[in-house]
């Protein structure tokens, strides 16, 4: 697939597009029980946006075979479990964008995977309702924009973030959070945007 520019199927309707750096995949389907990606190398894929409507659970099928991937956006609204082993492989991951879902955080299981070159984690608009000291791994440590907003997140236990020690802007909009530890944020000494609007915090 080096020379291919654009790739089109119906069903499901898969259209790749290649730039002067980096290639591109998009994926749009109702149900992945008929995807596959057997027939193809998508090794020089750079980006992959995947929407659906109806994808409850990701496999580790599916993804782990994109080794070069540097921006992965998943936009589903009923998404509800993500496969131990789903991201393996995928070292070069700069950018995670999982909004729109219905995940916890559990089941993201971010602790199992090597992820050091990622900067941009979104997962704004799930089911996240607890953070905990591991949410956050060493594995993230180039982590620089964190989102959360739009979660059912209700409070923020100590140094929550502490192995995030680059983190520069934090998003907690719009959950549910009504206590803040003292030492909640401790050791994030490059943060410059802390977004808490729209939560139940009683100063």
């Amino acid at each position: 697939m080096r020379d291919l520019e654009k790739l089109t199927f119906t069903d499901p309707k898969i259209a790749t597009f290649s730039t002067e750096n980096s290639k591109r995949l998009i994926i749009q389907l109702k149900d992945s029980s008929n995807l596959t990606f057997d027939l193809f190398d998508f090794d020089d894929i750079t980006f992959l946006l995947v929407k659906s409507i109806e994808i409850r659970s990701l496999s580790s099928q599916m993804i782990s075979r994109f080794k070069n991937l540097q921006q992965l956006q998943i936009q589903s609204i009923d998404l509800r479990f993500i496969q131990n082993g789903t991201f393996n492989g995928i070292n070069q991951i700069r950018n995670l964008i999982l909004t729109g879902n219905n995940f916890e955080m559990k089941s993201l299981m971010l602790e199992n995977y090597v992820m050091d070159k990622l900067e941009n984690l979104e997962l704004a608009t799930n089911q996240i309702t607890y953070l905990d000291r591991e949410s956050f791994s060493s594995n993230l440590k180039n982590l620089v924009d964190l989102s959360l907003d739009g979660n059912l997140i209700e409070s923020l236990e100590p140094r929550v973030f502490r192995h995030s020690a680059v983190l520069r802007s934090l998003n907690l909009e719009r959950n549910r959070i009504s206590f803040i530890h003292d030492l909640a944020f401790d050791g994030l000494f490059k943060l410059k945007t802390r977004q808490l609007a729209y939560n139940q915090i009683k100063y």
